[in-house]
């Protein structure tokens, strides 16, 4: 059982419901651009856990009551998150590509939009190009400064 830090406010009491007990590291040795899909999805994965604890009991019941799937109900309450999570996700990908690949992400249409698109697909093989040119003409300069 997997938990994050959790504090809640109650009757001016801070009670303290939950700790941090694990850690999640990613790391896809060859491929940058899997490892920051893998956590886009991590952190839409989390942000359910994260919402799921901040239920009151009363709402629990009440969604019990109803006879309501409970992720169900946090996946519809999550959705306008879900889209600035997906903006954060994708921002990190591209500015951490474009710091060690010298371009921007790959994959990125997942990231943002949870699919493959025809843009994203040519924009990998742009990508794809550059960072062959990158890799091939110009990385050593980059790796230096990087080795810093």
């Amino acid at each position: 059982q997997s938990a994050f830090f959790l504090q809640k406010l109650i009757n001016k009491d801070v009670d303290v419901a939950a700790t941090q007990r694990h850690l999640i590291r990613t790391n896809c040795i060859d491929c940058l651009d899997r490892t920051n899909v893998v956590q886009a999805a991590i952190s839409k994965w989390v942000l359910l856990k994260q919402m799921l604890a901040l239920l009151t009991n009363e709402e629990s019941a009440q969604i019990d009551a109803n006879h309501v799937n409970l992720n169900d109900f946090i996946l519809t309450q999550t959705k306008d998150l879900e889209l600035p999570l997906r903006e954060v996700w994708a921002e990190n990908g591209d500015a951490l590509s474009l710091l060690y690949a010298g371009t921007k992400a790959m994959k990125r249409d997942v990231t943002r939009f949870g699919r493959r698109t025809p843009q994203g697909r040519w924009d990998d093989g742009m990508a794809f190009a550059s960072r062959y040119l990158i890799n091939n003409y110009k990385d050593k300069d980059r790796q230096r400064g990087l080795d810093l």
